[in-house]
């Protein structure tokens, strides 16, 4: 509207403070991936089973338990981990909407 006038419009810019909140949250974003990244590495390596049907007992029952919780502890993590990262993009992306 302005602009049809010839004059200049401002475009805000961030704050230093607000630089430096942006500038974390990135750094946020990343170790957040990184660590995405090695729990689901680390969760594609728990098996589904125990590794022979032939394995039977008290031993097979306790394997097949702590195989189960792991996966289970893991997936929680996974999505715990993954929602955090999630959070910080939109926080970013709010920062950058409210920019130029």
């Amino acid at each position: 509207m302005f602009a049809d006038l010839g004059l200049a419009v401002p475009i805000p810019a961030l704050s230093p403070a607000a630089l430096e909140t942006r500038a974390a949250l990135a750094a946020q974003s990343a170790a957040l991936a990184h660590a995405l990244d090695r729990l689901e590495r680390a969760r594609v390596r728990v098996p589904a089973r125990a590794p022979s049907e032939r394995w039977r007992g008290v031993a097979h029952a306790a394997y097949g338990a702590s195989v189960g919780s792991l996966a289970g502890h893991l997936d929680d993590a996974i999505a715990a981990v993954s929602l955090a990262r999630h959070h910080t993009m939109r926080a970013i992306a709010t920062m950058d909407s409210r920019v130029g």
